[in-house]
């Protein structure tokens, strides 16, 4: 079972959550968005997971060689401040390259979102440790039904699914014991209602 947690904990990682979704949108929620071809989405997809998967792992990785983190857990919240300001400058670039772009606005809400988020995670990290695996999740199931409510798509199954995910993700932390109940429950709360009006505020500003 604790190595089960811990598969989940990887896979559901925070910062392999936001790849996972554009994954699933582009491939198998809307074949018919902008990016008409299988090459361009893979581009994008891959562009998403360089600023928000690889960068910020090499990140941590850095970090810890150089003794500003003991280790890749980072269980001090304390080790957790420098790799979260750093993700900032990671989201705050990618949504500059997007910015203009011809993307549909959920993908440019979807980074903004992401940006906030990890502030989220940062501010309260401050003075009391949270969840950033349930932060995550919460915003993962809050993005799935905001597409799902954006572009008018019968998308029941794949929220199922976000929700399924974001409890596997929540009882895994649980179960290692990483966090306390209420680190991970008010951590997906805060993430989930975040994402939920981030997103949606983003793109009446895009449409505007």
């Amino acid at each position: 079972m604790k190595a089960t947690a811990n598969i989940f904990s990887i896979i559901f990682h925070p910062s392999l959550l936001p790849t996972w979704l554009v994954f699933i949108i582009l491939f198998f929620v809307n074949r018919d968005l902008r990016l008409e071809d299988s090459a361009k989405k893979l581009v994008f997809t891959g562009t998403f997971f360089f600023f928000t998967g690889i960068l910020p792992v090499i990140n941590v990785l850095i970090l810890q060689r150089f003794g500003y983190i003991t280790n890749l857990q980072m269980e001090d919240r304390k080790e957790r401040t420098m790799p979260y300001t750093i993700g900032l400058v990671y989201y705050g670039g990618l949504f500059y390259l997007i910015y203009n772009s011809d993307l549909p606005d959920f993908f440019k809400a979807l980074v903004a979102t992401g940006f906030l988020l990890i502030l989220f995670t940062l501010i309260v990290n401050l003075k009391w440790k949270i969840s950033a695996h349930a932060i995550g999740a919460g915003g993962f199931a809050a993005a799935m039904f905001s597409y799902s409510w954006v572009e008018q798509h019968s998308m029941l199954l794949w929220i199922c699914l976000a929700f399924f995910v974001a409890a596997c993700s929540c009882f895994a932390r649980l179960y290692l014991k990483k966090h306390s109940p209420q680190q991970v429950y008010l951590g997906f709360l805060g993430g989930f209602f975040i994402a939920a009006f981030s997103i949606r505020l983003v793109i009446l500003f895009f449409q505007q």
